[in-house]
């Protein structure tokens, strides 16, 4: 099953969780659920699987959610927003009824028709990591009921040694190629005290108590692919929900339960309070990246540029400029207190490239866009120190005589001297060529910045297309001859334009932990292509 370890965007924690995490633990020799057991559905009737629009429910599968009411799903925030994949009611639709997901004529699947999550979600610290669904019709299949939210009125549920219950369709290897079964699966686990949750051999702190809960037992958890899925207490016909599938390092770490989301924690309660009425998250008016207009100096006044947001309800905008990290392996880091729509650089920024994030929020949720970096930051520039203004002169008295006007000198006629470039041939049989300047991966979604340059080119390029591709592994065959088949899975890229020589290239829906390959085509106005190879490894956690 699958835990989702959000990415290190504006990273603060990712030093502390890499630090303390433990090598993962050997994968189980038989193909279950990390600890667990196939299950039927009639058992977890409120479990419902996250499908990718337009996929099968056994190709597209990619979070898990429960049931609440005949229309109402509850899900994780990181299952429909983060950075870089953002989740709206046609991307994505869900999977009732059964237990199989390669079988879904023996289920219902139905459309979204709203997503709204916590507008307090934290990508980077996980806080708040609640969303709700609103279906397009009634989950009217017999053998899918609803469980019942858990409020703050239940927080006895999660005491220290309670029993609970997770269920999904995640990986059911620890360690090694992931393996996504078809069939659901089911552990049972305890409840675990905050105090042992945070030690310092364990999360150190990075368990927020206002907003989490931590679940396991020895051999026991849940693991990629499950977020967003059940965590209950009770037995079929009484099932309260707890808890939602979050976070973790690794699967089945005995230092590292499963993270959960708090369905008892006041935030959480009085979000899920509101699940009828929400309303859908806020977008912006067209898929534009932000802009930045200003002289890239230290202090010179720059501008985060963006189109306007667009949502039911009072909508803010906020602000958040930060400097990118200058390799692969660092993170980019806010710049404390630059939150407005302008900012200035100061001397921490010379050398460096800025960005900045633009947010418009309602009680549904968020939106973001992100610009591209600037150049280096400039230092300031000196004026040179004014010249000594000279004494006047005093006036000068004495007749000068007009000069005797001499004729101009007809100039005489050359013949025009012929251009030739150095830089820019005739003929341009020049490939144009890419250079990754940064990879940036969450547990769904990998986005890759590349320069495109073509300095042979008399135009500018014609296209760049993008595909990633992967190869995935599942159990297949017979229930009584079972074996293990390997297929390659491609996925489309989205790429856009920045601007000087900048290209923005996002691959979503992938899979946890998974690495792809990533094949960029430039093609420039003559026709000249080439064809180059990246890498991107999406996060386990």
């Amino acid at each position: 099953m699958s835990r989702a370890r959000c990415p290190v965007v504006l990273a603060v924690l990712a030093g502390l969780l890499s630090a303390a995490a433990p090598s993962a633990l050997a994968a189980p020799s038989s193909w279950r659920i990390i600890g667990g057991t196939s299950v039927p559905i009639t058992t977890q009737p409120h479990q419902v699987a996250l499908v990718v629009t337009g996929r099968t429910p056994s190709a597209g599968q990619y979070c898990g959610g429960t049931l609440v009411s005949p229309r109402i799903v509850v899900t994780a925030a990181h299952c429909v927003e983060l950075p870089g994949s953002s989740t709206y009611p046609g991307d994505v639709q869900v999977f009732a009824g059964h237990e199989r997901l390669d079988q879904p004529a023996s289920g219902q699947t139905v459309d979204v028709a709203r997503v709204s999550f916590s507008p307090a979600w934290d990508p980077v610290s996980n806080r708040n990591d609640v969303a709700v669904l609103e279906l397009a019709q009634d989950v009217v299949d017999p053998q899918a009921l609803p469980a019942t939210p858990a409020t703050t009125a239940d927080a006895a549920l999660l005491a220290a040694g309670a029993a609970v219950t997770t269920s999904g369709w995640g990986n059911t290897v620890a360690s090694g190629t992931p393996a996504y079964p078809n069939d659901l699966r089911a552990v049972g686990l305890n409840a675990i005290a905050d105090a042992t949750c945070n030690a310092p051999s364990s999360y150190a702190g990075a368990v927020d108590p206002a907003s989490m809960v931590c679940a396991g037992a020895p051999g026991k958890d849940s693991c990629q692919g499950d977020s967003g899925g059940p965590l209950v207490s009770g037995t079929v016909g009484s099932f309260r929900l707890v808890g939602i599938v979050s976070w973790g390092v690794g699967c089945a770490s005995a230092s590292f339960p499963g993270v959960y989301t708090d369905l008892t924690a006041p935030a959480i309660d009085g979000f899920l309070a509101q699940r009828a009425t929400l309303p859908n998250r806020p977008n912006f008016a067209s898929a534009t990246a932000a802009g930045i207009t200003g002289t890239p100096r230290a202090g010179e006044t720059l501008t985060c540029t963006h189109d306007a947001g667009t949502g039911t309800g009072p909508l803010t905008v906020s602000y958040l400029w930060a400097r990118a990290g200058r390799t692969m392996s660092e993170a980019d880091v806010a710049i404390p207190g630059a939150t407005a729509a302008t900012y200035v650089p100061g001397s921490a920024d010379v050398g460096r490239t800025l960005f900045c994030r633009v947010r418009v929020t309602n009680a549904g949720g968020y939106a973001e866009r992100f610009s591209a970096d600037t150049t280096e930051i400039l230092a300031a520039s000196t004026a040179p120190a004014p010249a000594p203004t000279p004494a006047p002169r005093p006036a000068d008295t004495t007749a000068t005589p007009s000069p005797t006007p001499t004729p101009a000198a007809t100039p005489t006629p050359t013949a025009p001297t012929p251009t030739t470039s150095t830089t820019v041939p005739l003929v341009d049989r020049t490939p144009p060529t890419a250079t990754l300047r940064r990879r940036s991966c969450t547990t769904v979604a990998c986005t890759l910045t590349l320069r495109i340059t073509d300095p042979a080119a008399v135009v500018p390029l014609r296209s760049v297309t993008a595909r990633a591709t992967t190869t995935v592994r599942r159990r297949c065959g017979s229930a009584s001859r079972p074996r293990t088949c390997r297929r390659t899975e491609a996925r489309t890229v989205a790429v856009r334009f920045l601007g000087a020589d900048t290209y923005r290239l996002t691959a979503r829906g992938l899979r946890r932990g998974a690495r792809y390959r990533v094949t960029v085509t430039a093609t420039d106005a003559a026709n000249n292509r080439r064809i180059q190879h990246f890498t991107a490894t999406t996060r386990r956690r």
